[in-house]
């Protein structure tokens, strides 16, 4: 059986994956606008920036999976990893007055903290040891 640490690492995550992409359907317009004019003048279409979000969601997904169900050390550091690269920019959220979808990055970021947190804790400990992983007939009862 999974500890409470990690129950709780799996919902943060999946809830911060979940306020991100709403902060990306809400600036839809705006991220493509930024998209075409970082493309330097060439035409891009927008299901480029469709595929790389899928691809990104994607990898985040396999992460969360092999984290919290397989309990794999190298993608709890991935995903170490990627919530410092994810913190580089915060600190232009607070210049200025902060807008709605800056406030849903900022969101989104705690919450990948704090879930992030919880693979370190002292019972997620054993669980990235190797003595309580997720047996296939477990899967069944993640979110019981």
């Amino acid at each position: 059986m999974r500890p409470a640490s990690i129950r709780k690492f799996e919902i943060l995550f999946l809830a911060s994956l979940l306020v991100g992409l709403i902060g990306t359907v809400m600036t839809w317009n705006a991220t493509v606008t930024q998209f075409q004019a970082a493309a330097g003048g060439v035409e891009l279409n927008p299901a480029i920036l469709v595929g790389i979000l899928v691809v990104v969601y994607a990898i985040n997904l396999l992460l969360w999976y092999l984290a919290a169900h397989r309990a794999s050390n190298v993608a709890k550091w991935i995903l170490v990893v990627f919530m410092l690269i994810g913190l580089i920019g915060l600190p232009a959220i607070f210049v200025g007055p902060m807008t709605v979808p800056e406030g849903i990055v900022l969101l989104s970021t705690v919450l990948q903290v704090i879930a992030v947190g919880f693979l370190f804790v002292a019972e997620s400990k054993s669980w990235f040891s190797g003595n309580t992983a997720d047996e296939p007939e477990v899967l069944q009862d993640t979110f019981e």
